[in-house]
């Protein structure tokens, strides 16, 4: 899985919601030049304007970096890991 930069995760959350960058900058309080910046990963965002982004996409901080980091969702079940010479159970 190919891991995006936050400013991706962003523009692919505001792309989602169906959100213009004008729709983002009016929920978010942010500038043109701000979200253009964050956008292109050419600036990271500081914790305030971070939290507005999310209040605008209706989601947690929390949220958004498990959008950028997710789970693994294919953990190996014990059962089928093999191990010379173990048995289970």
């Amino acid at each position: 899985m190919e891991e995006l930069e936050l400013g991706d995760i962003i523009r692919k959350m505001r792309i989602e919601r169906k959100m213009t960058q004008q729709d983002l900058m009016d929920k978010a309080y942010l500038t043109r030049s701000q979200i253009h910046y964050i956008e292109k990963n050419k600036r990271i965002p500081r914790k305030p304007t971070l939290e507005n982004i999310c209040y605008a996409f209706g989601i947690s901080i929390g949220e958004l970096i498990l959008h950028q980091y997710p789970l693994c969702s294919s953990t190996p079940n014990i059962s089928s890991i093999e191990a010379p010479g173990a048995t289970i159970g």
